[in-house]
């Protein structure tokens, strides 16, 4: 039997017409699953018109804030990805979260 982690995500709303998709969704990862895993399955997951991080001209930078710290901040050109808090490799299970908030930011951390 695999068991599973879930995790809550919700992400801010990138304009109005966003608002009507924009809705909380459940993860569910794999017990041993690493950081990396689900920050590529938010950046690459998409359902219908939903992202779950929306591309809005390469340029946008989200901040994926946990109920554990931030988690990674990620690029909505799916390339740039900063992890300043956590390794990359850490698995999910050592980390605790169970909320991801996707949050708009103005630049990417150096």
């Amino acid at each position: 039997m695999i068991l599973m982690i879930e995790i809550e995500y919700y992400r801010s709303s990138v304009c109005a017409a966003d608002d009507y998709i924009n809705c909380e969704h459940t993860i569910q990862m794999p017990d041993d699953a690493i950081l990396e895993d689900l920050i590529q399955f938010v950046t690459h997951t998409n359902y219908g018109h939903y992202s779950f991080i929306p591309y809005t001209g390469g340029k946008a930078f989200w901040s994926l804030e946990s109920d554990n710290g931030v988690l990674a901040v990620v690029c909505d050109d799916r390339e740039r990805i900063a992890y300043p808090n956590f390794d990359r490799k850490k698995p999910l299970n050592e980390i605790r979260i169970t909320k991801i908030y996707g949050k708009r930011i103005s630049e990417f951390p150096t």
